[in-house]
């Protein structure tokens, strides 16, 4: 079975948990991760470790988010370490033992550099278009995604969210990078970034495409994406 793992943002011991309920679904599962492994929670070098340790047992596809791309981008860029530096980055550095954004960089290219350069922009799996902000409006009906700038996967928010259309008008999208108070359903996208990292109570969730449900760190529901369809939820972040 397929599932999609939202944005983990550091938080090692909801991604143990997470991983071994679906390895209890399914002895091989196929697994793809819609970005933000770092920053915010306590232990982003954990979960590079343990995502790279998965992935050797496992089929995995790891797509970038804009916190995992703004490290990869960041030398001698004073904008980028001030976002890093406000949005999370600090976390990801101390589990790093850094003593700075830029010596953090350095750690985190030499131990998981090439981890980093096979993430993907984007996925298809059947019907489901996959990415870590859905997409950017104007490029609903674009054939060519591949020409697309990464940013328009990494950051988008209300204007994509509030869109009433499917990609080329037959995918539907999964999504993270907004963080709901339960994942996200209406008849054109599918929102997953539960807000791991703000809380210890707040659930890591993934998707079963398979068999539409849910699958959440914190409990043992299994909850039927209909179950959540049309029923806004509210934004964490």
């Amino acid at each position: 079975m397929v599932f999609v793992i939202g944005d983990i943002h550091g938080e090692l011991s909801k991604l143990r948990l997470l991983l071994s309920k679906i390895k209890k679904l399914d002895k091989d599962p196929t697994c793809i991760f819609v970005g933000d492994y770092v920053d915010k929670g306590s232990d982003s070098f954990g979960v590079l470790k343990e995502l790279i340790s998965f992935k050797k047992e496992n089929h995995c596809l790891f797509l970038w988010g804009n916190h995992d791309f703004q490290w990869w981008n960041l030398p001698n860029k004073n904008s980028i370490q001030n976002y890093l530096s406000k949005y999370g980055g600090v976390d990801t550095m101390k589990s790093l033992g850094a003593s700075n954004i830029l010596e953090a960089r350095e750690i985190l290219i030499d131990n998981f550099g090439g981890f980093f350069q096979k993430f993907k922009k984007y996925a298809f799996v059947d019907n489901y278009f996959i990415s870590h902000s859905g997409i950017n409006p104007k490029f609903i009906n674009e054939e060519h995604l591949w020409n697309i700038s990464i940013n328009h996967f990494l950051f988008n928010r209300e204007e994509f969210i509030n869109l009433k259309s499917l990609y080329k008008g037959k995918y539907k999208t999964i999504f993270g990078h907004t963080a709901f108070e339960h994942p996200y359903v209406d008849d054109y996208k599918i929102g997953i970034d539960t807000g791991a990292c703000y809380h210890k109570n707040r659930s890591l969730t993934a998707v079963c495409l398979d068999e539409n449900y849910f699958v959440y760190s914190n409990n043992n529901i299994l909850q039927p994406i209909d179950d959540l369809k049309n029923k806004n939820p509210k934004i964490i972040r």
